[in-house]
């Protein structure tokens, strides 16, 4: 991974980007690493920190669509005396199949009974 790909970026997981990140970081904290071996772990560390901040700038994008409401998982509500036939959800289940709420469960979400609004 300390060396450029002649075909283009080296592909890697959010996850193990932070890991390299961080062995590489320890490494250059141990004061220990020859000026060579710096130098080969700031170009792959750089090339690392630029990867990763680009795709959380990305997530980070995709995150606010989704809060404001773009990119949501669209749901319809409907009532159980609801006269319409059932249609299958994805797994082969009526959408309309509700379990009643449990005692001193008011709603889907667990809110109790006893919540003002």
């Amino acid at each position: 991974m300390s060396s450029s790909s002649p075909e283009g970026p080296i592909a890697v997981s959010f996850e193990a980007g932070m890991a390299r990140l961080e062995e590489i970081s320890r490494e250059l904290d141990s004061g220990e690493t020859s000026l060579d071996r710096t130098i080969e772990l700031m170009r792959e560390g750089k090339g690392l920190e630029q990867a990763l901040r680009a795709y959380l700038d990305r997530a980070a994008e995709r995150l606010t669509a989704i809060e404001q409401g773009e990119m949501a998982t669209l749901y319809e509500i409907v009532s159980i005396a609801d006269p319409r036939p059932a249609q299958e959800a994805p797994g082969g289940h009526d959408p309309r199949a509700v379990p009643p709420p449990a005692p001193g469960q008011d709603d889907l979400f667990g809110a109790p009974d006893d919540v003002p609004f």
